[in-house]
């Protein structure tokens, strides 16, 4: 579900071409734009090509940091994870990313303590 409402956002931010839209979880509509009146979608963000995007996990070896580490994002490990899990975290990471052919960066992963 991350995943798929991540996708929708960069959509968003990237091409936001005029139609209706829905996966499994989700369905909205970007309208024409109407440049007589304004209406038009405006939420590009002002950093290219997005901010930074940062996702939490908690479950040992998360998908959801596998995720981070396959696309680039910002891991980060909430307060609540016991040390045990939090030891396979950081693997998590690595994993994602060796599959998606990139290499992490250790310095960026967040821990809540």
């Amino acid at each position: 579900m991350t995943a798929k409402a991540v996708d929708a956002v960069l959509g968003l931010w990237s091409e936001p071409a005029p139609g209706s839209y829905s996966n499994e979880f989700f369905e909205y509509r970007v309208p024409e734009p109407e440049n007589g009146i304004g209406l038009k979608v405006h939420i590009k963000p002002y950093q290219r090509p997005h901010p930074p995007i940062a996702v939490a996990g908690v479950t040992p070896k998360s998908g959801t940091l596998m995720m981070a580490g396959a696309r680039g994002w910002i891991p980060m490990s909430i307060n609540i994870v016991p040390t045990p899990v939090l030891r396979t975290h950081w693997d998590a990471v690595e994993e994602g990313a060796r599959k998606a052919g990139r290499t992490p960066d250790r310095s960026q992963w967040r821990i809540a303590r």
